[in-house]
């Protein structure tokens, strides 16, 4: 076991000017156990060699070590076939203490190796189960056998009145778009927009769910692609939801969402800074889930993960271990979260290009392109 000295520099000053610790003090350092057998020839080079102020111990295990700056506590008493010696930053030691001890703490001489890491495994290789391009969209609408529709208010003090007018596909896009009008089945709403979701139509487990998407981040835009538990018949936070992609008020959000018990939530939230220029790329979010694992990237780079295990808590369901999930994707508009609409230029518009689902191949199965 090697032991590191952490101390400020009143501690270190005041080590250097005891020089030999406290004399009234008989108790011997306990050597810790390890190191490498040696001689007290080569033990004393090696202390040398690092050319620092400090004690040099020569064990009665035949291994070396050394405590930084400590020093040769001469009224010490240890085992006679031990020894210690104080060391300068010149590389020179003085000679061999024997039966003498220093105060440590003491790290081993050679510096125990650093174990090699671990060799990542090959890479994932994944299978296309499903994906909608938006290029077979009947009446130029979204393919009905992959989604279906909120209606109306919905969550989160949102200002949108979502309708299927609002969603249309144009030139290989699903395109959403929020617009500031008053919709006709309730005109106290002065905003419409549009939330797509597969529950009851494509709902997968484990496996690797993206989106390619251009996102508005105009003020009051509240963008998401996000998944929850299907068919689960518990309410929400319980069934688990997973923002895979969420943007407001100039943040990228992933975040992991999910019952701690029935009456509070569990966030577990990473977000990162975006810009109009960024946003004015398209990007693609995606979520790789596996028995063990949840992981949020953007453009191929790691936001944000969570161990399925995490959720294993006393009386609740963990949802990620117990259900398939359906997909959402969504232009709210304001709300809790969204901000202020009242000076933005409206329409808004959501552009996704593509939504998949990808399970994952054993190591040994060919990819076919």
């Amino acid at each position: 076991m090697s032991f590191v000295i952490v101390a400020s520099a009143g501690l270190m000053s005041l080590l250097t000017l005891q020089g030999c610790g406290n004399a009234g003090d008989t108790t011997t350092t306990t050597t810790p156990g390890g190191g490498t057998k040696t001689s007290p020839e080569n033990c004393i080079r090696l202390c040398g060699e690092l050319k620092a102020e400090g004690c040099c111990k020569y064990a009665d295990t035949s291994t070396c070590w050394w405590s930084a700056h400590s020093a040769v506590d001469g009224s010490s008493s240890i085992s006679e076939k031990a020894a210690v010696a104080n060391c300068r930053a010149t590389g020179l030691c003085d000679g061999w203490n024997w039966g003498k001890d220093c105060p440590g703490p003491f790290e081993p001489l050679p510096p125990s190796p650093t174990p090699s890491p671990t060799p990542p495994g090959p890479p994932k290789r994944w299978k296309l189960v499903w994906s909608d391009g938006f290029d077979n969209c009947p009446n130029g609408r979204p393919d009905p056998t992959n989604w279906g529709y909120e209606h109306g208010y919905v969550r989160n003090k949102e200002q949108q009145w979502y309708q299927e007018d609002n969603a249309e596909c144009d030139n290989g896009n699903l395109v959403i778009t929020a617009k500031k009008e008053q919709p006709a089945e309730d005109k106290s709403y002065h905003y419409t927009s549009s939330s797509l979701l597969s529950q009851g139509k494509r709902q997968f487990k484990h496996g690797k769910y993206e989106m390619r998407a251009k996102i508005p981040v105009d003020k009051g835009a509240w963008p998401a692609f996000w998944v929850r538990g299907a068919d689960t018949k518990l309410e929400w936070p319980t069934d688990g939801e997973v923002d895979i992609m969420e943007y407001y008020q100039g943040k990228v959000l992933a975040n992991f969402i999910y019952g701690k018990d029935w009456s509070s939530t569990v966030f577990n939230s990473k977000t990162f800074p975006v810009n109009q220029s960024w946003a004015d790329q398209f990007h693609v979010w995606a979520m790789e889930w596996d028995a063990e694992e949840m992981k949020i990237s953007v453009d191929g780079k790691l936001v944000n993960s969570m161990k399925v295990a995490a959720a294993d808590l006393p009386g609740v369901v963990n949802p990620w271990r117990e259900f398939q999930v359906y997909m959402m994707v969504n232009l709210a508009i304001g709300g809790d979260n969204g901000g202020d609409p009242s000076g933005t230029v409206f329409p808004l518009h959501l552009y996704v290009d593509n939504i998949s689902f990808y399970e994952q191949m054993p190591d040994t199965a060919m990819v076919v392109m």
